[in-house]
């Protein structure tokens, strides 16, 4: 694939996730600086920060669990509006504007289908205000 990727100009984004292949945020951005291409980056799931970190939920160091359904063996995801949960959004935001942060940084909210259209478009305001600055 590696030929392919860089004949097309193809961007390869990685993300850690929760019971895939690499599950913590420290050791995919390894995995990314060990394969030292400029075509791969990290992408951050700002909803999988509780579980990058064994609940800690340390952002600001992680950039260098309220159940889910029940029978779940989850940790905390937190699939929420900015400003809902216990996810740190100054520390990520902060963060990411301190670090120039040119990646893709998920903000994805999953509950409220009934407010979908409008969660989308306040998440959408939030992230350009707080980004792109």
């Amino acid at each position: 694939m590696k030929t392919s990727f860089e004949r097309e100009g193809i961007k390869l984004d990685i993300q850690a996730h929760p019971y895939d292949f690499c599950e913590r945020n420290n050791e995919s951005v390894d995995i990314i600086r060990g394969l030292d291409r400029d075509w791969i980056n990290y992408l951050y799931a700002a909803p999988h920060t509780f579980f990058y970190d064994d609940g800690l939920g340390d952002i600001a160091s992680m950039l260098r669990y309220i159940v889910n359904p029940p029978g779940v063996t989850a940790t905390v995801h937190q699939h929420l509006d900015i400003g809902q949960g216990e996810v740190n959004r100054e520390a990520f935001f902060s963060t990411l504007r301190d670090i120039k942060f040119d990646g893709i940084a998920t903000v994805a909210v999953f509950a409220w289908e009934e407010r979908a259209d409008e969660s989308s478009r306040f998440m959408l305001e939030r992230v350009k205000s707080e980004l792109l600055r």
